[in-house]
């Protein structure tokens, strides 16, 4: 039996979804409009999260093919806003995919108690940034594999093609010395590095791919540890976390990314929080 106070605080909160189904996503002629698919899936992460949501193209963004996405997190964020360039719109599948995926950052984040890196305001942005992207490593697969649960095609030819290109380059290289992303900051670069090769080995283990989408991640697992050797090392050790744990569960998703974020020189200031529900 529910007490007056907390009938009067199910009605406040009914009464605060109803307000953001009422702030519901109205794209723009620079958007178009969504599929009935995503358009269902903004419409249960609103409901889910008590947060609206808006999707713009990014401001000073100039017409581009390359598809990209972005989002914005944190404490105190009322209204989860996802970014993407703006010659992609939301009925291209690559865009409604790429949409999807944040979206489900945004659900995990907002709904499930999936920590996010903070840090004290003195703390700099790459710091926070910097733990952001160890638990994106982990996160990604699991964003992806959910997304793929849904319905949404994953991965996209585009991704299927990078992973083509990724291991072609490996093909080509002696030594990691070859390879050079973010080359004036070397632990960015062994992050980005690491990420792309669990990404190639885990995604195939929880979606069933088409032959030729296997075979592409396979080719790019089978040369990596022969040209990356110091990534492989920490890649090894993820590895191992993630056959060890869950990461399709909170707890088994956190103890992975501890474990990933032990393996680089992180500002110690930087913590992970969960962001208290709307």
């Amino acid at each position: 039996m529910f007490g007056f106070d907390a009938i009067l605080a199910l009605a406040g909160r009914a009464a605060h979804l109803e307000a953001v189904r009422q702030q519901c996503v109205n794209p723009t002629m620079d958007t178009g409009q969504p599929t009935d698919r995503l358009a269902q899936y903004l419409r249960q992460v609103q409901d889910t999260t008590a947060r609206s949501i808006a999707i713009r193209p990014y401001d000073d963004a100039t017409p581009t093919d390359t598809p990209h996405a972005s989002l914005e997190l944190g404490p105190g964020v009322r209204t989860i806003e996802i970014r993407f360039r703006p010659i992609n719109v939301l009925a291209n599948p690559t865009t409604e995919r790429q949409v999807a995926h944040e979206l489900t950052h945004a659900l995990m984040i907002y709904s499930q108690g999936y920590q996010i890196p903070c840090a004290p305001a003195d703390v700099s942005q790459y710091d926070v940034q910097t733990v952001a992207e160890i638990v994106d490593l982990v996160d990604d697969v699991i964003v992806d594999v959910t997304i793929h649960r849904r319905g949404f095609t994953q991965p996209s030819r585009d991704g299927i093609d990078r992973y083509t290109s990724m291991a072609s380059v490996l093909l080509q290289a002696s030594s990691r010395a070859q390879i050079d992303p973010y080359e004036d900051d070397p632990v960015r670069a062994e992050i980005s590095l690491v990420k792309d090769y669990i990404y190639a080995w885990a995604l195939p283990r929880f979606v069933d791919f088409p032959q030729d989408a296997r075979d592409v991640f396979a080719a790019y697992v089978r040369r990596y540890p022969q040209v990356m050797k110091a990534e492989f090392e920490k890649a090894k050790q993820i590895k191992k976390l993630m056959m060890a744990n869950d990461i399709f569960t909170l707890e088994g998703r956190t103890c992975v990314v501890v474990g990933a974020t032990d393996l680089w020189p992180v500002n110690p200031r930087v913590y992970l929080a969960t962001i208290a529900a709307a």
